[in-house]
């Protein structure tokens, strides 16, 4: 009688003993992963496309940051011709002419 219900006592502890534990073994492992995906996305994630800059509307390389705009509006007028002509299609889009920013 006492092996009988000694079995079922020391499963319940058992039992109870591992669903206490889990929760802090799936919490380490979780912020495990968490610090690794962290460090790899610090060391190597620009040269995977991470971490790049965000682009400003339509252009070469994807955009124009506001440094290059500020670089047109400070260009004379032959300067201004000799960039569109190097740039082609993206100084004069499809829709029609692009008006050149003024300069301040």
């Amino acid at each position: 009688m006492a092996k009988q219900l000694l079995k079922p006592v020391l499963i319940g502890i058992l039992a109870g003993a591992v669903l206490f534990v889990l929760p802090f073994f799936l919490l380490r492992t979780l912020l495990f992963f968490l610090f690794i995906g962290g460090l790899f996305r610090l060391l190597a994630g620009r040269r995977f496309g991470w971490g790049r800059w965000r682009r400003y509307g339509p252009g070469p390389d994807g955009g124009f940051t506001p440094a290059l705009a500020d670089t047109i509006r400070s260009m004379s007028e032959e300067e201004y011709q000799a960039f569109r002509q190097r740039f082609g299609r993206y100084a004069n889009p499809p829709g029609g002419e692009s008006p050149r920013p003024a300069n301040p």
